[in-house]
């Protein structure tokens, strides 16, 4: 990745600036109501980011529930998109859980985004239904570790 920098940690490092980039490409670009987002699972989370220029351009994170983990709240700049970097941002949130040990991640995409998450192995639970969540159509994905 050209010129991206990525930065890691459990807890509160790194939520402020996540928080920024996610209100802006949730809350503003996308619609979906901050109260959706910010769920109080942020503070227990590994966020991960990646910078450029000492400037937030992309952001996930991992939440952990017994040996389970939920990957989430992928967010790209719009003027980074298309550069790999939600790419980047789940390969690595998928080898954080292995370091782990996790054995089982799931996450919950908007629905246009199946086939990208099928790229890293995790497949639509058969008998979920789209739901409708914050104007968007989301499905559950799961994947063994």
């Amino acid at each position: 990745m050209n010129n991206f920098e990525f930065k890691g940690a459990k807890g509160t490092l790194y939520k402020s600036e996540a928080l920024s980039l996610r209100r802006r490409v949730f809350s503003e670009e996308q619609g979906i109501p901050e109260a959706l987002d910010l769920d109080g699972k942020d503070d227990e989370a590994y966020h991960l980011i990646a910078l450029k220029e000492e400037k937030i351009v992309a952001t996930g994170r991992l939440n952990f529930e017994d040996n389970k983990g939920h990957i989430s709240r992928i967010a790209v700049h719009s003027e980074h998109r298309k550069e790999g970097l939600g790419k980047k941002i789940v390969e690595n949130l998928i080898t954080y859980a292995k370091d782990l040990d996790v054995n089982f991640l799931y996450l919950y995409p908007h629905s246009y985004l199946e086939n990208f998450y099928m790229s890293f192995g995790f497949t639509k639970v058969p008998d979920s239904q789209e739901e409708l969540e914050g104007g968007h159509q989301i499905i559950r994905m799961e994947k063994t570790l």
